[in-house]
């Protein structure tokens, strides 16, 4: 049996909920007091660092590039260096990111997508929804989103689901409906998850799997 001996430890001190994004032989986060950090996995020693705002919340990775979402924004930066290569500022506060074939997607005011190489904006979709929105994933050229329930919301509004927009384009073209039945007691963010042409999609009462395309 293995000893589980340690390859090397960091002192590190990280706000609750900290995600990590792991690209060749850097590992990258954000410590508590809003550094981005570069470590590299084969010693513990820190490559780079870059000193973020008190927003600063999830790291994606992705070959040369690494990704950081503020409130209503995304910085990307080299992955070997921590030179700063793009800003985009978002309309509303950005709930997750996703990133997908050389693009980014995110659910903050409207739902959006960006060149994750340059930064531009691809396109942009009203949710139409005013309730709180999971962290977005990607199946089958669909972006999937769920939004929690919105009690009190203007009249128009979609009183949430879960939602999925043409990764291309844009268009909203599918829809899972809340319960018509639902109570401000119901109101539960969406946790999503895909794998086998499928999602699954779960709000604290149920799990539901659903088959796409």
């Amino acid at each position: 049996m293995a000893d589980g001996a340690a390859q090397w430890s960091l002192p590190v001190d990280l706000n609750p909920g900290a995600t990590f994004a792991l690209s060749g032989n850097r590992l990258f986060f954000v410590d508590a007091r809003y550094r981005l950090l570069a470590v590299n996995v084969t010693d513990g020693s820190v490559i780079w660092q870059h000193q973020a705002n008190d927003t600063a919340e999830l790291v994606l990775a992705d070959g040369a590039t690494t990704y950081l979402t503020y409130k209503s924004g995304i910085q990307a930066f080299d992955a070997a260096t921590g030179r700063a290569r793009w800003n985009y500022s978002n309309r509303g506060e950005i709930s997750g990111l996703t990133l997908s074939q050389g693009s980014l997607y995110g659910i903050g005011g409207t739902a959006f997508s960006i060149d994750a190489a340059t930064g531009r904006p691809r396109w942009r979709s009203s949710t139409r929804a005013g309730g709180r929105p999971s962290a977005p994933v990607i199946c089958s050229g669909i972006m999937f989103a769920g939004i929690s329930r919105s009690f009190g919301s203007q009249p128009d509004a979609v009183n949430g689901g879960v939602f999925g927009w043409d990764a291309a384009t844009g268009e909203l073209v599918w829809r899972y409906p809340h319960s018509q039945g639902a109570t401000p007691d119901d109101d539960r963010d969406w946790q999503l998850a895909t794998g086998r042409d499928m999602i699954f999609a779960a709000n604290a009462a149920d799990l539901l799997a659903f088959k796409v395309g």
